[in-house]
């Protein structure tokens, strides 16, 4: 199939990615189409404001994604079936692209967490992720959940002002690491801050409620962690 009839197609797509705001995607440029170099097949093409996934795999979703980054889209929404979507926002979440129409629930976090994080996992793997339509009913933790990951903070504590707290948590944590270089990596400090997230994320599925580390908590934690490394465990 020649180019100009594989860019031709894309009138039939259903799969894409738009800006949000939207202006970006009608404003900030255009940048060229990606092809598999070994097949010669067009995969991504960005087109009247758009990003067209022409591929059902994972190269195809991460260079969207990659592409919309380059763009300078602050954010993404996610045109498409279900498992589309749930692909998109999965490894979206790994290269922190925020995607602001996608709802998800208690199992979209347990699935997150599955991969780490991962893009060689999800890479290897994405193929057999078993997705569903979203569940009608949303519990209130579900809904907490979604809001502590995808919101702005001031829309988030205007409706749930009893999250407060973790967000004192996670300042806390990021205070401690920034005052603290010498114990980590760029990499060492990003997983301790996500270790810290993602118990705070459980505490709240849970219902229970979330104390605010002290600099002390933090520090024993830490040097916890480093005496672990050291002997080797």
């Amino acid at each position: 199939m020649s180019t100009d009839t594989q860019e031709d197609s894309v009138s039939d797509n259903k799969e894409y990615l738009t800006a949000f705001p939207k202006s970006y995607g009608e404003n900030h440029g255009t940048t060229e189409p990606i092809f598999d170099e070994s097949t010669s097949e067009l995969k991504v093409l960005q087109k009247n404001g758009k990003i067209h996934c022409l591929g059902n795999d994972f190269f195809t979703y991460q260079e969207a994604l990659l592409m919309a980054e380059r763009l300078g889209w602050p954010s993404i929404e996610t045109h498409g079936d279900e498992t589309f979507r749930t692909h998109l926002w999965l490894i979206a979440s790994a290269i922190d692209t925020n995607v602001v129409n996608y709802q998800i629930n208690a199992a979209h976090i347990a699935l997150r967490m599955k991969f780490k994080g991962s893009l060689r996992d999800m890479r290897d793997h994405i193929d057999n992720v078993q997705t569903e339509t979203p569940m009608k009913y949303r519990s209130k933790s579900d809904e907490m959940i979604s809001s502590f990951l995808d919101e702005d903070k001031i829309a988030t504590l205007e409706r749930y002002p009893q999250l407060s707290p973790v967000y004192q948590h996670m300042k806390a944590a990021q205070s401690f690491t920034e005052h603290s270089k010498a114990r980590y990596t760029n990499k060492g400090r990003k997983q301790f801050l996500d270790g810290v997230a993602a118990k705070a994320i459980k505490a709240i599925a849970a219902g229970k409620s979330i104390p605010i580390l002290s600099g002390y908590e933090l520090d024993r934690r830490a040097s916890s962690r480093n005496n672990d490394k050291d002997l080797g465990r």
